[in-house]
């Protein structure tokens, strides 16, 4: 550093080693997240078509506000093939590189990882560990909710984590293919509240059907 500058007689990184610092750390980042690389550089809010859709802008605007800034929960909703997992791995994606830890599970998989936890044989991570991800992770995000059968055990632990982010406020995303309503009981109750949730809902064709979103 020049004479006179703040950092003069400081050791200071370089550029180059200050950009490899950088990518290491959302590598790791990257590795705990749930998402998987291709997913982190493939689905982008770039790269999300809307088609001249009106609820495909909406629902990419909204998003990308929230990714920039998560206060509160998001809901999209729509069928499949509507882009829903694209919106949730591009919000995971911009979180990431500005070192914001998000953490991305789809429901019914996340269900069969908790229930394995319970394996002491084959358990490959503790129930505590998993569980505690889940609670604090800075902003968790939940793909396909409601595709998961719906057993007293399932709807409890559900519950549970629901509502503990939704008494703590710490920002969440969730993707359906049902709307707020349909998911009924506690859990429909928590999430419906529109003093801390946004609801999104695109009525878009499959775009898996020849087109780019997911």
């Amino acid at each position: 550093m020049p004479l006179g500058h703040p950092e003069f007689g400081r050791l200071v990184r370089c550029e180059c080693a200050s950009a490899d610092a950088q990518t290491r750390m959302l590598r790791r980042m990257v590795a705990t997240s749930g998402l998987t690389e291709a997913m982190i550089t493939e689905m982008t809010f770039a790269s999300f078509e809307p088609r001249g859709r009106a609820d495909l802008i909406r629902a990419r605007a909204t998003c990308q506000t929230f990714a920039e800034q998560p206060d509160g929960w998001l809901y999209l909703y729509g069928g499949v093939g509507t882009g829903k997992t694209h919106l949730l791995a591009a919000i995971a994606g911009t979180l990431l590189r500005r070192g914001v830890g998000a953490y991305y599970q789809v429901v019914p998989e996340l269900l069969d990882r908790i229930r394995a936890t319970f394996d002491r044989e084959e358990r490959d991570e503790s129930f505590q560990a998993l569980w505690e991800r889940l609670l604090t992770a800075d902003v968790l995000l939940l793909d396909d909710l409601g595709a998961e059968y719906p057993t007293a055990w399932v709807v409890e632990r559900l519950y549970t984590l629901i509502d503990h982010r939704y008494r703590a406020r710490q920002p969440t995303v969730i993707a359906s293919n049902l709307p707020p309503e349909r998911l009924g009981g506690r859990i429909g109750s928590r999430i419906a509240d529109v003093r801390l949730t946004t609801v999104i809902g695109v009525a878009a064709p499959d775009y898996r059907r020849g087109e780019r979103n997911a």
